[in-house]
């Protein structure tokens, strides 16, 4: 999956909930929370420690203070605020992609209806050999527009 634009990061909500952390758990939760967004996945156990950037030995002082804001399936750490938000800004993203297609369909079908009337209305015109003023009467006065100009 391509990585999203944005992260919605709720500034009040975040600092409720974790201003019991050091500030190396706030760095560590951060590093967690950027890279379940740009990846859209839970995070493998296995990988905690190095998203996080610490070594074992501070993993381990850490971890217990992060894992209270996951849920641990005994595989991947999930977090249920990012869960939600995905889903909703792919939800999103599929409206506006139906939107969009819907919007090109409808363009494409205005485009052939246009075509379709053109095709309707004759394509040359045809010019009639006698000009006739608005009563029908021939605007060509001179008789003799046919005859030779010797024969005059």
């Amino acid at each position: 999956m391509a990585a999203l634009p944005y992260m919605q990061l709720y500034i009040a909500d975040y600092l409720a909930d974790t201003m019991h952390l050091s500030t190396e758990e706030h760095g560590a939760y951060l590093l967690l929370m950027f890279n379940y967004w740009q990846t859209g996945r839970a995070i493998p156990k296995s990988r905690l420690a190095k998203i996080a950037r610490l070594d074992n030995e501070r993993w381990i002082s850490v971890e217990e203070s992060l894992s209270e804001f996951f849920i641990d399936n005994g595989e991947e750490w999930i977090h249920e605020r990012i869960e939600q938000d995905l889903a909703s800004v792919h939800a999103k993203l599929e409206q506006r992609s139906a939107a969009g297609k819907a919007s090109v369909a409808k363009r494409k079908a205005n485009k052939t209806m246009k075509v379709a009337r053109e095709s309707n209305v004759c394509s040359t015109l045809v010019e009639s050999s006698l000009e006739r003023n608005a009563n029908g009467n021939s605007t060509n006065k001179d008789k003799n527009k046919n005859k030779d100009l010797k024969e005059l």
